[in-house]
C-alpha cells in the first residue's frame, strides 16, 4: 500500500510540475508576444508622425518648385496614393512576412525542427492557389 502510495504522489507532483510549466511557457510567449506588439504600436505611432511630416515638408518642396499651392497638395496627395498603391500591391508579400514573424516568436524555443523545403513547397502551393 505504501508503494501505491508513494507512486501517486510522484505521478500528481509530476503533472503538478508539468502543468506549471506550461503555465510559465504561455506567459512567456504571452508575454513576448505583447512586448512585439507594444513596440509595433509604438513604431506605428512614430511612423505615422514621421509621415505627417514628411507629408508637409513634400507639401512645401512642391509648392516652392511648382510656385502653386494646389498643384503641390494635388502632386503629394498623389505620391501618397502611389504608396498606397504599392503597399496594396506587396500586401500578401507582407501578410506572409508578419505572419512568419509572428510564428517564429511564438514557436521559439521549441526542439521541433521545421524542415525548409516543406515550408518552401507550402509557400508555393499558397502562392499558385492566390494566382488561381
Amino acid at each position: 500500500m505504501n508503494l501505491f502510495h508513494s507512486w501517486k504522489q510522484k505521478v500528481t507532483d509530476y503533472i503538478d510540475v508539468r502543468i506549471g510549466l506550461l503555465r510559465l511557457g504561455l506567459v512567456e510567449r504571452t508575454s513576448l508576444l505583447l512586448g512585439n506588439l507594444m513596440v509595433a504600436f509604438l513604431y506605428l505611432f512614430l511612423g505615422l508622425a514621421l509621415m505627417i511630416f514628411l507629408g508637409f515638408a513634400i507639401l512645401e518642396i512642391f509648392i516652392e518648385l511648382f510656385k502653386s499651392r494646389v498643384i503641390g497638395a494635388c502632386l503629394t496627395a498623389a505620391l501618397f496614393a502611389l504608396l498606397m498603391g504599392l503597399l496594396f500591391i506587396l500586401r500578401k508579400r507582407l501578410i506572409l512576412g508578419f505572419a512568419s514573424m509572428f510564428i517564429r516568436v511564438l514557436t521559439e524555443g521549441h526542439d521541433e525542427e521545421f524542415d525548409d523545403e516543406e515550408i518552401e513547397a507550402r509557400y508555393k502551393r499558397l502562392k499558385q492557389k492566390d494566382r488561381s
